[in-house]
């Protein structure tokens, strides 16, 4: 199944959220008002950037109920974490052999619905598309602004995708809205057969994941991940490309494993420990994909001085059924480039992972040939086939392919 993995927001997409944009939140931005528009969403972009950065640890769980701070995240956030998702779904895809005549999605912790839009947008910019499909998107947000917002945009993107024709006419959308914590026992009153549960900036902006903290709140999303998963259900949890953040996300992956669950992906092995948390050295993963911002990002950047010129993250899917991305590639020694390719004089090196070790290899230039070309011009994320090396070394009779 051939999918195209998008790298920027579709022009029906960027007019859905200003006019949502204009609707929502009309004391601050304005049609027609552009460069004052820019001028005031910049100044709230600077302020929650320092908060979810800088200022982590004083963030209050519900700084999205603010006006200012939930029209950044729409306009400014927004844009770039919902492609994060589309980037999952071509993992957890490449499991199918068509497309699923229907998906249940629940999008917890959803913000303006970030998660769920990007599931609705990757579907619909397929090439090839089945005649009929239902979509059921549950928001779920401990703030009330944000599951409205989410419901509201949701409804208003498919509307207007059915109208220009991006969708068959008779695909179905189902959205449901609850204003409910993470941890509300009532979540398992909204369903038990999810087939994702999408966790996106959780486990950053709810849990700061204090030593002492740690197994209780491990606990309680292996209690969410059998409450509410499928029993081929994928839970998808997604978090800033940071050091510590990564590193706990991590560190749940392994937990998760502990408790009979398996990943399926990024790391090539369903069960083994990750290998980045036995270094010692502080290692983590994390992911960077290309991506084309809208112009009033760029606009915000060049006001606040911000960089946004590629999506970086970290994520683990995982399963309560033994699956793993490894079983449906053609590749039978599978290898996920963890690091960027560092070349230096005469030689390129670069992180790979089979999912039980982490280990640096090397490509001397002066073996390089057509058969392992393809090392040099791998990006974080790309996983390799590599036959016949040695050693970690890659030789002139060494074979390298990105398979996925």
């Amino acid at each position: 199944m051939r999918l195209n993995r998008p790298t920027q927001l579709s022009p029906p997409f960027q007019e859905v959220l200003w006019a949502i944009a204009y609707e929502a939140f009309p004391a601050i931005v304005r049609e027609g008002h552009n460069t004052t528009n820019i001028a005031r969403l910049s100044q709230s972009v600077a302020a929650l950037s320092r908060s979810l950065t800088r200022d982590r640890a004083q963030l209050p769980s519900d700084y999205l109920k603010r006006t200012q701070e939930r029209l950044a995240y729409y306009l400014y956030f927004l844009p770039s974490n919902f492609l994060k998702i589309q980037h999952l779904i071509v993992d957890m895809a490449a499991s199918w052999s068509e497309f699923p005549p229907k998906l249940e999605v629940l999008d917890l912790g959803c913000g303006p619905g970030t998660m769920g839009l990007g599931v609705i947008d990757f579907f619909a910019h397929q090439a090839e598309k089945p005649d009929q499909m239902h979509l059921k998107i549950v928001f779920v947000d401990h703030v009330k602004e944000n599951v409205s917002l989410a419901k509201r945009t949701a409804h208003v993107y498919w509307q207007r995708l059915q109208a220009d024709h991006l969708i068959p006419q008779d695909w179905k959308l189902t959205v449901e809205g609850h204003h409910l914590a993470v941890g509300d026992k009532r979540l398992a009153q909204i369903g038990s057969s999810f087939d994702w549960v999408i966790a996106a900036n959780v486990l950053n902006e709810l849990f700061l994941f204090q030593e002492e903290d740690f197994p209780s709140q491990a606990r309680l999303w292996q209690r969410l991940g059998d409450r509410l998963l499928a029993p081929d259900g994928y839970f998808c949890f997604i978090e800033p490309a940071l050091r510590e953040t990564s590193q706990n996300l991590l560190r749940l992956r392994d937990y998760l494993i502990s408790a009979n669950w398996y990943v399926f992906a990024p790391c090539l092995s369903p069960s083994s420990p990750c290998p980045a948390l036995q270094t010692g050295k502080g290692d983590w993963c994390h992911e960077e994909r290309a991506w084309s911002a809208p112009p009033w990002i760029e606009a915000v950047d060049a006001q606040v001085g911000l960089i946004k010129d590629a999506i970086k993250f970290s994520y683990s899917i995982l399963s309560k059924s033994p699956r793993n991305l490894s079983s449906y590639l053609s590749s039978p020694h599978p290898y996920r480039m963890v690091s960027d390719l560092m070349k230096s004089k005469g030689q390129s090196k670069a992180f790979l992972c089979d999912g039980c070790a982490r280990s640096l290899y090397e490509r001397q230039d002066k073996h390089a040939n057509q058969g392992n070309h393809a090392f040099a011009i791998a990006h974080r994320g790309d996983v390799l086939d590599i036959s016949g090396e040695s050693k970690h070394r890659v030789a002139e009779d060494t074979s390298v392919q990105i398979c996925f």
